[in-house]
């Protein structure tokens, strides 16, 4: 059975932000259902490389498109686009923005008409971002700034977190990164590679994307780092006859595949792999841990 894909706009009842919005169908309704998050210059289409193999195995996907941050954003000149996002991405508006837009689409999960049936009222669900979209996914899942109105209290369907680039910026900031990740208490898993940096040599370094996990209280809390990995290899976009699959793609795919069928279907065996067997089919330099 081929996959079945959707497509909708979620209107903003202030006129200004409606949501362009990807759905992966699964085989039956009432799955457990993953949000995605794109990256600065993202759009709908992203990750779909670890996207699809989840809608295989049975899991709904709505990945969401945000506008500020997106494709269109870019325009011809992308370095510059890019740079320029930056600036304006981290701004206290923008982050607030965002983090609405992911509870918007929860809100919605409760019968509003833009999202089709089988979506519907889901009785778990995930959170997934690549890079800034994994900032995204944070703060929906309770991280804490002083710089940023409280979040409402998290869905109580909201039972794990993947995160691909993770990061923490400003560390030394206010309550200080102990206090900012001490609400996660639902299982997360942070990807990311030794060459995981941001833009320039001012920003996200690989060390500052291992933070998150080592701010974060124990319990189901994994940290995946893949030798070599760089930002780009993360985003999850399909591979095309000019730029070749990376090394640790079948490895993230059965990885995050694993974590969310731990995560969100309970699977014993799925949490005991991620734990025992994983590490084994690492390579040499890469590194698993967890707490």
């Amino acid at each position: 059975m081929s996959a079945i894909i959707h497509y909708s706009t979620l209107p903003d009842p202030e006129g200004g932000r409606a949501l362009l919005l990807k759905h992966y169908l699964p085989p039956t309704p009432g799955a457990s259902l993953i949000l995605f998050s794109h990256g600065l210059g993202g759009s709908r289409e992203s990750g779909q490389d670890w996207i699809q193999p989840w809608q295989a195995l049975g899991f709904g996907v709505i990945a969401i498109q945000h506008p500020g941050t997106d494709i269109r954003e870019l325009g011809d000149n992308i370095p510059y686009a890019l740079l320029r996002m930056v600036r304006h991405a981290f701004q206290r508006e923008s982050l607030l923005e965002r983090r609405s837009d992911v509870e918007r689409v929860i809100a919605a999960l409760d019968g509003h008409p833009a999202i089709p049936d089988a979506l519907q009222r889901p009785h778990n669900i995930g959170l997934c971002g690549h890079s800034f979209g994994a900032v995204t996914m944070q703060l929906v899942a309770g991280e804490a700034r002083d710089s940023l109105t409280p979040a409402p209290p998290r869905d109580a369907r909201i039972r794990a977190l993947l995160t691909l680039s993770p990061s923490a910026r400003e560390p030394e900031q206010p309550p200080g990164l102990a206090a900012r990740f001490a609400a996660f208490d639902l299982p997360v898993l942070g990807i990311t590679g030794t060459r995981d940096q941001g833009l320039g040599r001012s920003d996200i370094t690989p060390e500052n994307r291992l933070l998150p996990h080592q701010a974060m209280p124990p319990g189901d809390k994994y940290l995946l780092v893949y030798d070599g990995a760089q930002h780009r290899e993360l985003a999850g976009e399909p591979p095309d006859a000019g730029r070749p699959s990376p090394r640790f793609r079948d490895s993230l795919r059965a990885a995050s595949a694993a974590f969310w069928q731990a995560s969100l279907h309970h699977n014993p065996a799925a949490r005991r792999w991620l734990r025992h067997g994983l590490a084994t089919t690492l390579h040499a330099q890469d590194h698993l841990e967890y707490k």
